[in-house]
């Protein structure tokens, strides 16, 4: 450059020389705009620690993922809360004295449509559907003995009253031990629902001794029950759920009507299992419901947001197809404990099996309890989430059960068992994998959707060619899902409050057009 044009370009306005030069420069002044806070949800999972599950659970998900395409984390969720399910109030876990658990665990997998979550669903799910196949036939059995039985009682029962010459006395005491000869109509072999409203969960813990399953690979309904939609008071479903999570005793007692008079039941120390596969935008309603935050029902929720995989499952000719031996011991181990009838004390109620932590697991799930309350605390990482903190090593502590029966059923067969340092390991170690995602899917629902448009907004002005852009052109043109006129100029509004943004003044008043900071141009794709 010759001195002439050295002088000229000295005299240029800097903005002038930003614009001639491609919008490189920053403009002096147009002070540096101020970040977007951060995203709830910001970046990846972390990829599921398979390798710490039993052989036989890991064997399982390991090929129901490769033969599916899909992420480890959704056969392994299921797998955890299918053992769960097989375990039910067979066994308990003694976290310390005077606090034991069932193993009862709330398991969500949220992924989009398409991304096969039904059939790792009905992969890791068989073998409870196996095991109502096979009890079928002896159940019909039981059933027909049981009405027989029952209408034989009520026949003589009958007899015994007509008869209007007999001993008042005598006729109550036959009519009684006639009664006690009632068989009890046993309940559909089933083990979990896919679609039940709060009221039924109850009936269907009851029928079957505490211990229940709503198990779904499409769990819209079941989220829409807690929700409440279907109670048409106004109120959520979720008391159930909270109850036969946490072990707490559920009574139902109503007036009644009828030969029967008033309802009064009551279920002690219930187990309910639930685990479901569901799209984002259904979990989102109900992670940002504030009447189920409020109750506790959402941090007892472990969820995952499953990766997505469209665009990457690709077949080849000669793949081979799914290797039934790596999910038959999977299938064994469900069954065998499945299998397992546990001994029953004197008044014939079936008493669980009782495992302990080691002490050295012991030493461990103090310092995770006391690492966790300093995350909890004001100023740690975790003072957002304490509700859901707080119930973390509870949960680690069941799942610390199933692995433990997991790698060896036969314990069940024993009064008691100890969980050593290297199970609860592993437990932990899933554990705060689940903690991670369930704060990260918390976060992302609490915060305003306005935040998320106005980050997919800006990430698409900085890869356009052209540096202005209208509410039309964003409504018209931006990546799916597309903001509507209002949401688009709200999202606008903000970017121009944080800087990144400045209307243009030639632009009518109606019809804005903004034209983009350059530094929101310095990454865009050429």
């Amino acid at each position: 450059m010759n001195a002439p044009e050295r002088r000229l370009t000295d005299a240029l306005d800097p903005a002038l020389l930003e614009q001639l030069a491609g919008g490189e420069r920053s403009d002096p002044h147009w002070p540096e705009p101020q970040p977007i806070p951060p995203r709830g949800d910001i970046g990846e999972a972390a990829p599921f620690p398979l390798t710490l599950l039993p052989p036989a659970l890991q064997s399982a998900v390991r090929e129901v993922a490769r033969f599916n395409k899909i992420p480890e984390a959704s056969p392994a969720l299921v797998g955890i809360g299918t053992l769960a399910t097989a375990i039910g109030k067979r066994a308990l876990v003694v976290e310390r004295k005077g606090l034991v658990h069932h193993p009862a665990l709330f398991l969500v997998g949220i992924a989009g449509s398409g991304e096969r979550k039904s059939p790792a669903f009905r992969a890791m799910t068989q073998p409870l559907e196996h095991w109502a196949l096979d009890a079928e036939p002896h159940w019909e059995v039981a059933v027909r003995r049981a009405r027989a039985r029952n209408a034989a009682v009520d026949s003589e029962i009958a007899r015994l009253k007509r008869r209007k010459d007999a001993d008042l006395e005598e006729t109550a005491q036959q009519i009684e031990q006639l009664d006690a000869e009632r068989l009890v109509v046993p309940p559909v072999p089933r083990l979990f629902s896919t679609d039940c409203t709060e009221e039924r969960v109850f009936q269907m813990l009851h029928e079957r001794h505490g211990a229940f399953a709503v198990m779904s690979g499409e769990g819209r309904p079941v989220f829409d029950a807690i929700l409440g939609k279907y109670s048409g008071d106004g109120r959520t479903g979720d008391a159930v759920y909270l109850a036969g999570i946490s072990g707490d005793t559920i009574s139902r007692d109503r007036v009644g009507g009828g030969d029967g008079g008033p309802e009064e039941r009551v279920i002690r120390r219930p187990c309910l299992n639930v685990c479901v596969m569901v799209q984002p935008d259904k979990y989102l309603e109900v992670a940002a419901h504030p009447a189920l935050r409020a109750s506790g029902a959402l941090a007892r929720i472990w969820p995952a947001w499953l990766p997505s995989m469209v665009g990457q499952q690709h077949e080849r000719l000669g793949e081979p197809g799914l290797h039934a031996e790596r999910v038959a011991r999977y299938s064994t181990l469900v069954l065998d404990v499945l299998g397992h009838l546990p001994d029953q004390d004197q008044h014939g109620r079936p008493i669980p099996h009782q495992a302990r932590l080691s002490e050295e697991a012991t030493a461990a799930r103090i310092d995770l309890h006391n690492e966790l309350q300093d995350r909890m605390g004001d100023g740690g990482d975790l003072a957002d989430m304490r509700d859901v903190g707080a119930k973390a090593v509870s949960q680690i502590c069941k799942l610390a059960l199933v692995l433990h029966v997991a790698a060896n059923p036969n314990v069940l067969r024993q009064p008691d068992s100890e969980i050593d340092a290297a199970t609860w390991s592993a437990a932990h170690c899933i554990g705060l994998w689940f903690l991670d995602e369930a704060v990260r899917v918390q976060r992302a629902a609490v915060e305003d959707p306005l935040l998320e448009t106005a980050r997919r907004t800006l990430a698409w002005l900085g890869r356009r060619d052209e540096a202005t852009v209208t509410t039309r052109t964003l409504s018209l043109y931006a990546p799916r899902p597309r903001p509507d006129a209002k949401a688009a100029s709200a999202a606008l509004e903000l970017l121009t409050d944080l800087g990144w943004l400045r209307a243009e003044p030639t632009a009518a008043r109606r019809k804005p057009q903004y034209r983009l900071h350059p530094s929101g141009r310095s990454e865009r794709k050429l």
